[in-house]
């Protein structure tokens, strides 16, 4: 599972690459034993552009993956306040605020 989660990781971050805007505030992720993930984001404001760009971002995850995997999506909107103590899953990108 380790490995699973490595791997993906790094792909998350190949896909993100260019994709992140201002309005992005937290990306973080979980696995889902060894065939899917969940990628969580937290935008300050509601965003088509960026939510056009997170779809993107999955669909670079999946052509990354040499087999089919699993991978939901769950965006909020949210300007509240971001602490070490309130991410739950794995971080990728975290705003400095």
């Amino acid at each position: 599972m380790d490995n699973f989660k490595n791997k993906q990781e790094s792909i998350i971050h190949w896909a993100l690459l260019g994709a992140i805007s201002s309005n992005v505030r937290l990306i973080t992720f979980k696995t889902h034993e060894d065939d899917g993930i969940t990628i969580f984001c937290t935008l300050e404001t509601e965003s088509s552009d960026d939510r056009s760009e997170l779809n993107n971002v999955v669909n670079t995850i999946n052509s990354l993956n040499e087999n089919p995997i699993n991978i939901f999506l769950n965006i909020d909107i949210s300007t509240d306040l971001i602490s070490s103590k309130t991410i739950k899953h794995s971080p990728i990108y975290w705003r400095k605020e």
